[in-house]
């Protein structure tokens, strides 16, 4: 069973992270898929940390302790991979960057 939380949502958007990388948990990320009004599609990551706080509810924090910062080095490689994944993707379906997603 995964006790994991739920990602927070990125802000500007309702739509959902297309990528999430929980595999350091507690050092977490989301890749979102932005688009402009003129169909500039373009990449972008979160990253943060979650604890419990004292009533047991899920909190995030972009504040990393000493120990967190090897995995905030090792989560934010996996989102940079993820992103150039996603580029490469559109390419091969012919879509360059800046082009109508």
């Amino acid at each position: 069973m995964n006790d994991q939380p739920p990602l927070k949502a990125n802000p500007p958007t309702t739509k959902p992270p297309v990528v999430k990388i929980d595999t350091f948990f507690p050092v977490i990320a989301a890749v979102w898929r932005n688009e402009n009004a003129e169909g500039r599609v373009w990449y972008a990551a979160t990253i943060e940390r979650r604890y419990k706080d004292r009533e047991g509810n899920w909190q995030g924090t972009g504040s990393f302790a000493a120990e967190d910062l090897l995995l905030l080095q090792k989560v934010a490689g996996l989102a940079h991979t993820e992103i150039y994944r996603l580029q490469n993707a559109d390419r091969a379906a012919g879509r360059e960057p800046g082009e109508e997603g």
